[in-house]
């Protein structure tokens, strides 16, 4: 009988069970593998392995593993294999195939879920690197589980991060390569509006022309469930979509006595972004292109081909993609260049000078792939300050962390002096 694999749990995924109030991994488990059967008819329990993972904030996540259900086997086939046995050194054993996937549960709503199966199917038709294919999703608790989830193709590889000690220099380098043509390749998908890809898309609109809508101001999609219908993007310039986000921000935050609180941080904002626009930072011509938004080393998959060649088998954790401005998409993979315990979002060692030979070569091998008109707009300070203002914009200030964070853009943007 094949076993659970509870040996793999995690203290980051214990961590986020807590924290999130949820049932436990060791009685969640068996949900899921009966979850797993109503899935795959005509097999049994010891089919079905169920393997505890990291999950993250957002999802919880759980390998599954489906075996070919043992064949049924005649009387003379089960005599001849006992014989066989008998006479044999080394007993007879049969590895059954199996299928491999990833469940994802929303650890708080998945009537929005749609959006995510949607952004899939998109890249996968428009993207030309390896993404999750979805088998199987549900947005309501009418399940084993009694919650949404989505079972997706487990991807080959490690993640990135996890694979990084283990490569030697030569290999780190293909790494910088293949994931600067991911870069390239992302950016080179484009559109004239801007915002998330729309759950109104049919199969015809996701191998041809997207329907795409803007971003939420609530930070929260309209569930499947509420019947609510969002009105899609239009074309526009740069320097309108981040004025209409800024007008979008500013009623958010009321006060008790119904005052709009932060309206300096948007009039901030706004003044800006008219500045980068005065300054042809944002020119009227510049269109919007797919973003990942969260294309960091622990979401993307690799393996080792040789010892000088290693190859990106997925790019996963798409729930952030979006049409963005440009300036979000020749944003470098500066993840490679940088301390181990640098910020996600702090672009500072993409100005610093670098010391470690290392560094200096991984970052080299950037600017090669990606070309010196493509990498030095990387550089460019003001489009940094402006990728950490669309944070804000996007996501609006919906903590104290935030409002600090929108108070140091504006100050390091009156820093540079813009004449």
């Amino acid at each position: 009988m094949e076993v659970d694999e509870d040996d793999s749990s995690s203290e980051t995924s214990e961590t986020s069970t807590i924290e999130h109030e949820q049932e436990p991994y060791f009685t969640f488990k068996d949900r899921a593998r009966q979850l797993a059967l109503d899935l795959f008819h005509g097999h049994k329990p010891e089919d079905i392995v169920i393997e505890r993972m990291d999950g993250g904030s957002f999802n919880r996540i759980i390998g599954v593993t489906v075996f070919r259900p043992k064949p049924q086997l005649t009387t003379f086939k089960r005599v001849y294999r006992a014989l066989a046995n008998c006479f044999s050194k080394r007993k007879t054993t049969t590895v059954r195939p199996s299928e491999r996937y990833i469940l994802r549960i929303p650890r708080q709503d998945a009537s929005t879920m749609d959006y995510d199966v949607t952004t899939l199917l998109y890249t996968a038709h428009h993207v030309p690197h390896p993404v999750p294919t979805v088998f199987a999703h549900d947005m309501s608790s009418d399940n084993a589980l009694g919650m949404g989830y989505m079972l997706q193709h487990r991807m080959p590889g490690q993640t990135l991060v996890d694979l990084w000690q283990t490569l030697n220099f030569e290999q780190r380098k293909c790494a910088m390569r293949r994931v600067t043509e991911i870069v390239l390749d992302l950016h080179n998908t484009t559109s004239t509006s801007a915002g998330i890809i729309s759950r109104a898309n049919n199969s015809v609109d996701i191998t041809g022309r997207i329907k795409i809508e803007p971003y939420p101001v609530s930070g929260r999609l309209a569930s499947t469930t509420n019947g609510v219908q969002c009105p899609l993007s239009i074309p526009q310039t740069t320097r309108d979509h981040l004025l209409g986000l800024c007008k979008a921000q500013r009623p958010v935050k009321v006060a008790d006595d119904g005052t709009l609180l932060f309206q300096y941080i948007w009039d901030d904002f706004e003044s800006i972004i008219n500045t980068l626009y005065e300054k042809g930072f944002i020119p009227d011509h510049h269109i919007f292109h797919l973003c990942h938004l969260d294309l960091q080393s622990r979401n993307l998959l690799a393996r080792v081909v040789d010892e000088s060649t290693i190859e990106i088998t997925g790019i996963l954790d798409w729930d952030s993609a979006a049409f963005a401005p440009k300036f979000l998409s020749v944003r470098a993979p500066f993840f490679f260049w940088t301390e181990d315990d640098a910020w996600e979002e702090d672009e500072a060692d993409v100005y610093r000078p670098l010391s470690d030979p290392e560094h200096i070569a991984l970052k080299a091998v950037y600017e090669e792939v990606a070309g010196p008109q493509f990498s030095q707009t990387s550089y460019i300070p003001e489009l940094a300050l402006a990728r950490r203002m669309y944070y804000i914009l996007k996501r609006g200030l919906y903590s104290g962390i935030q409002v600090q964070f929108a108070e140091d853009i504006i100050e390091e943007f009156a820093k540079l002096n813009i004449k």
